[in-house]
């Protein structure tokens, strides 16, 4: 069974990409058993970006939209 776990942080655009890497770390060290994993953020110029775990084939990966 998959667990889908949502995690927010204010203020800190490095973060998500942070704690992604940490993740990924971890995933390597058999501490957790990570399928996919994404971050998601804004960066200055307000554009969003997405750094994914996997490089995923267009039609494998899930789309982000934003309004």
């Amino acid at each position: 069974m998959s667990t889908l776990i949502v995690v927010g942080f204010k203020k800190d655009m490095y973060r998500a990409s942070s704690v992604l890497n940490r993740l990924l770390e971890m995933n390597y060290d058999w501490v957790i058993d990570l399928h996919d994993a994404v971050a998601v953020y804004r960066d200055y110029s307000g554009k969003l970006r997405v750094d994914q775990s996997y490089q995923l084939t267009t039609g494998e990966g899930a789309a982000v939209g934003v309004d």
